[in-house]
């Protein structure tokens, strides 16, 4: 009842266009921005990797209205809850598994909040005593990687409108199991969670998403829902790329 009632009112806001999460609250902004891009009634496919449970799939799905929604979500808890969402939605399917930029293995590094969850451990640079309540680390598990390009080569997939990531950190190295299709421009849109601060350990900064996609021909739109720390410096924030 009461992870019912905390996914409600966080889709709520999400609907109110505010995202709620332990980093703080900020305004999302980016849908108009996306809009300019491309047509999102003739949009046909959208990624979400890092799907959660479910909050972007709940903001995403009124404004694809036709598209075909694959939300990807590697942990069994999250994906639980993310499973009971898609099934009352239509043109949703789910996948228990993470991106990355091989087909393997790895340990998926559990916090406190399911939305810090990451392929990568929380940094040691980060004391324990201080650490933000959401990063604090609370177990592991093993769970499968697959490249982007192994899987939309295995689904027939030839393009994708929108791919969204948010990934903890993780971002650089699924683009780069992506290349295939960023090379053949067979994807519009990205929307990266981007990161300023230091919160995993050997995670991708700005600057490395932006060399990734830059090499591959992409243009940085511009940057949304950003979050700071107290001195106001920019810690993380979603950034919109075009082909």
């Amino acid at each position: 009842m009461k992870t019912d009632l905390k996914r409600s009112i966080k889709g709520l806001f999400y609907r109110w266009g505010l995202d709620v999460s332990r980093r703080g609250i900020a305004r999302i902004d980016h849908l108009s921005a996306i809009s300019s891009c491309l047509d999102s009634s003739s949009a046909s496919v959208v990624f979400d990797v890092g799907a959660n449970r479910g909050q972007t799939l709940l903001y995403f799905r009124p404004f694809f209205r036709n598209a075909h929604l694959y939300c990807f979500e590697p942990d069994p808890e999250s994906f639980a809850e993310l499973e009971q969402i898609a099934d009352e939605l239509e043109r949703v399917s789910v996948f228990n598994f993470a991106f990355g930029a091989s087909d393997e293995a790895r340990t998926l590094y559990c916090n406190a909040a399911s939305e810090g969850n990451s392929l990568l451990e929380v940094s040691h640079n980060i004391v324990s005593d201080t650490a933000p309540g959401w990063l604090r680390p609370n177990a592991k598990k093993l769970v499968p990687v697959h490249r982007l390009d192994t899987f939309c080569s295995e689904r027939c997939i030839e393009h994708i409108d929108l791919l969204k990531l948010d990934t903890q950190g993780f971002e650089a190295e699924i683009l780069c199991g992506a290349k295939r299709l960023l090379n053949q421009k067979a994807i519009r849109l990205v929307l990266a969670d981007v990161q300023f601060y230091e919160y995993y350990e050997n995670q991708a900064y700005f600057d490395d998403v932006y060399a990734v996609l830059k090499g591959s021909g992409y243009r940085l739109v511009d940057l949304y829902q950003k979050f700071r720390a107290d001195d106001q410096s920019l810690t993380a924030c979603d950034a919109l790329f075009v082909c």
